[in-house]
């Protein structure tokens, strides 16, 4: 099982990492060579719409970090169902048009999980951390 801490370094080193390769071909200090069919590239598209897709759980990895456990517990748990949607959409998504996800692209597939993760996520976060009232028992009167 995954807690706050662990969440919070393994999206941030993986980022970090996806960054840094991304950086890497952009500024063409690595590149794919002359790769007929292109898998080389479309393997990058992908995993930079991945690394794209863990910043907003990075960024509400760090919000939660510093909330009591029930809190980052709940969120932990939407995090697992937003990494599985994500992974699907890049994986199964195709770069051109086409994809398999209903969207026509990998950007229109991702901008329509990322915005629902984050809303969801701080619905979910401001549900669990502000206290609801109790009032005891209904009285029969």
């Amino acid at each position: 099982m995954m807690n706050k801490k662990t969440l919070l370094v393994g999206s941030g080193l993986t980022f970090g990492a996806l960054f840094l390769l991304q950086y890497l071909f952009s500024s063409e200090i690595i590149s794919c060579g002359s790769d007929v069919r292109l898998t080389c590239y479309f393997f990058l598209q992908h995993l930079s719409a991945f690394g794209f897709g863990l910043l907003p759980l990075f960024v509400l990895s760090v919000v939660t970090y510093f909330m009591k456990e029930s809190v980052s517990n709940a969120w932990i748990k939407l995090a697992y169902i937003y990494l599985f949607l994500l992974a699907v959409a890049t994986s199964t998504s195709s770069s051109t048009n086409g994809g398999y996800v209903g969207s026509s692209d990998l950007s229109y597939a991702l901008l329509f999980i990322i915005p629902i993760f984050i809303i969801s996520s701080i619905i979910l976060i401001i549900w669990k951390y502000l206290p609801l009232p109790y009032k005891g028992p209904a009285s029969k009167n």
